[in-house]
């Protein structure tokens, strides 16, 4: 067996770059076969999956379109973009610091373990009532919710990240004399910053997931409101447009994310 085929074969390791890209898209290709292949016309009114349950490529084009056309669908990106936004800023103002504190100071991480493993398992929808009796059925209640759905994954990631950084750099400094304060805004911090920034990069994903949740409740615009609209008036290609609008948002919002990563974080 070459050495080639031995890394393709392989259990860990990465492929190079252009083997990964020709799976990838190869995966893609095979997936959008079957899906053409199942919904195709073969005659008139007959497919071997109803345009109902499952549109074709074309139609979800035509829906696509039809949507741009109206001005439904950039606005609702715009929106559902900004809501996400708004939440992510919030979720790294406190779950940054929190995640911090309780990897750095053993006091803090005993005081509030046991809240945030708990709440960690619990789904945000559990909360929509107490949300909406809070904060109401406007903005802000859409913002909580994206929220909760990721801050108590930030704080744990946050704090792992920070117990990550290796304990010859605490060691060090602590010798020269830094103080807690210094410990961990010169050494901690920066040592944990690329792991940190792989926490927001899931916590995005995360919100992105709660979109359509977070905009059934009383939205007039966004990704959710459209697709709901669309699954009552049984619109199933620009329900379609709508999910694959999400996933393209998404896995864009990542690459970014993942350059910045690349870019200034690499070590």
């Amino acid at each position: 067996m070459s050495n080639q085929k031995q890394h393709l074969l392989g259990m860990r390791g990465a492929l190079s770059r252009r083997a990964d890209t020709t799976l990838s898209l190869l995966a893609l290709g095979i997936a959008f076969l079957v899906w053409f292949l199942v919904t195709y016309e073969y005659a008139p009114e007959k497919r071997l999956v109803t345009g109902l349950f499952l549109p074709s490529p074309i139609d979800i084009v035509h829906g696509t379109q039809n949507l741009f056309r109206t001005g439904e669908m950039p606005g609702a990106i715009w929106v559902s973009m900004w809501r996400i936004a708004q939440a992510m800023f919030y979720t790294i103002l406190v779950g940054v610091p929190v995640g911090v504190l309780m990897g750095s100071v053993p006091i803090i991480d005993a005081l509030l373990r046991k809240f945030v493993d708990g709440f960690k398992s619990v789904p945000p929808t559990a909360f929509i009532g107490l949300i909406i009796l809070w904060f109401g059925i406007e903005e802000r209640s859409k913002t909580v919710f994206l929220f909760l759905g990721a801050i108590f994954y930030m704080i744990l990631m946050t704090k792992n990240a920070i117990r990550n950084v290796p304990e010859s750099y605490v060691t060090v400094a602590t010798d020269i004399g830094a103080s807690r304060l210094q410990l961990i805004r010169s050494v901690l911090l920066p040592g944990a910053l690329p792991q940190i920034w792989d926490a927001i990069i899931v916590c995005s994903g995360l919100m992105w997931t709660y979109i359509i949740l977070a905009e059934w409740v009383n939205a007039s615009s966004g990704l959710g409101h459209t697709i709901s609209i669309a699954s009552r008036l049984n619109r199933s290609d620009e329900v379609f447009a709508g999910v694959i609008a999400i996933a393209i948002i998404s896995a864009s919002t990542d690459w970014v994310l993942r350059a910045i990563r690349r870019r200034f974080l690499n070590w």
